[in-house]
């Protein structure tokens, strides 16, 4: 367990439930960075850079505490899915997603500005989409719950449209499902290789419908 003060780099609630979940104690601030991605940016650098970015932004104001930033995007085959923003790109990327096989990773970085610790890894998880009626992505996207959601949804959102995963969230699919709290297991034993990168693999798990 860690025994110094974590601050997180962000306001999304769901962020701040995983960390609850996994009993860790914490303080949320908002990073507010451009998240743009940049011309020619691949996927893992995107969502490393954005993780760091966060974490170090935030940190400029915490410089003794421990900060921890994260940030996830979805791939699927030559498109990176960022968040839609309005419900016309939702339906796109939703309608792309159906009963497709992608990838969605999360890049996470853990800083401390007053010792110049660094630490920045990534997950890659292998996710299935179940076929999708338009009705049921009318639904979904009237709910709002896509509109903030790299990739236009959320695995433990409102509906799981995942007919199977391999990786973490697989075997971790609640409190560590976006991997921040391996990482800041990690850095508890003394890890601080700035250029690590984690991808997991484990059995496959087939979810029902709305489960």
């Amino acid at each position: 367990m860690l025994n110094e003060k974590l601050i997180l780099a962000s306001k999304s609630p769901r962020r701040a439930e995983l960390l609850v979940a996994a009993g860790w104690r914490f303080e949320a601030v908002a990073a507010n960075i451009d998240e743009t991605r940049l011309a020619g940016e691949e996927a893992v650098a995107y969502v490393r850079r954005l993780a760091q970015t966060k974490a170090e932004k935030v940190a400029r104001h915490f410089p003794q505490d421990l900060v921890l930033g994260a940030d996830t995007t979805v791939v699927v085959g030559a498109e990176i899915l960022e968040q839609p923003g309005d419900a016309a790109t939702a339906r796109w990327m939703l309608n792309l997603l159906s009963g497709k096989w992608h990838q969605v990773l999360t890049g996470v970085a853990l800083v401390r500005m007053s010792d110049s610790s660094l630490l920045v890894e990534h997950e890659v998880t292998r996710v299935r989409f179940a076929e999708l009626s338009a009705a049921e992505i009318d639904w979904y996207v009237a709910t709002g719950e896509p509109l903030d959601k790299a990739g236009a949804y959320g695995i433990q959102g409102r509906r799981t449209f995942n007919d199977a995963l391999f990786g973490s969230r697989a075997r971790r699919p609640r409190s560590d499902s976006a991997g921040e709290t391996p990482v800041i297991r990690q850095y508890g034993r003394g890890a601080r290789d700035p250029t690590a990168a984690k991808t997991t693999h484990c059995r496959h798990r087939h979810l029902s419908p709305g489960h």
